[in-house]
């Protein structure tokens, strides 16, 4: 399984303090893996790391052992120990032209609104978000106004220094709030595939 990961993008998360890290699997080789990353990392042999990544639309993680540094501190050899199942994502719509109201303590911000699913979200929008973040969302439908609260569940830098993609779980919404949602994503979703 792990073969079909060559070149593929990934997250590695240093699970004694959760420090975050991208880049992309370089070699494979049985249960090892030469990660090749996009800056210098303070990873060292011995930390446990979990590897994120995603695969036609499914999301799995693979626990692994930072095993050697290659000569570089932007390149290492891990050892897979666990794979976690993949979880299948939702059916996710592209939200064209449609903007998302977003508020985090007492900042107010206005975010294009790249695609939704069911269960989340995901924006582009000037602001600084971290991971974990809990932050409130108003959005305009034609069933009428959709509140909820959310959280930041991934972070993307955007081209530019000030902007960022930010995927967002959502936690909580009222009945009503839910039905306009759920109305909004199943018709997006049908128009998508009335395209295709």
């Amino acid at each position: 399984m792990l073969r079909v990961l060559k070149n593929e993008n990934l997250s590695v998360v240093r699970l004694s303090d959760c420090s975050t890290f991208t880049g992309y699997v370089s070699d494979i080789e049985s249960s090892h893996l030469t990660l090749q990353f996009d800056t210098d990392v303070d990873l060292k042999v011995g930390d446990q790391v979990q590897c994120k990544f995603e695969r036609d639309g499914s999301q799995f993680t693979a626990v692994a052992d930072v095993e050697d540094i290659c000569g570089q501190s932007d390149k290492l050899a891990v050892m897979v120990t666990e794979i976690v199942p993949a979880v299948e994502r939702a059916p996710r719509a592209v939200a064209p032209g449609a903007t998302v109201s977003i508020t985090c303590g007492s900042e107010t911000v206005i975010g294009s609104l790249c695609d939704l699913s069911e269960s989340g979200l995901r924006v582009r929008s000037l602001g600084d978000y971290e991971v974990g973040q809990e932050i409130q969302l108003k959005m305009e439908s034609e069933s009428g106004t959709i509140t909820f609260s959310g959280r930041i569940a991934r972070v993307v830098p955007g081209v530019d220094a000030e902007s960022c993609d930010a995927g967002i779980q959502i936690l909580e919404m009222a009945r009503l709030d839910r039905a306009r949602y759920n109305h909004y994503v199943d018709g997006l979703l049908r128009k998508s595939k009335r395209v295709a």
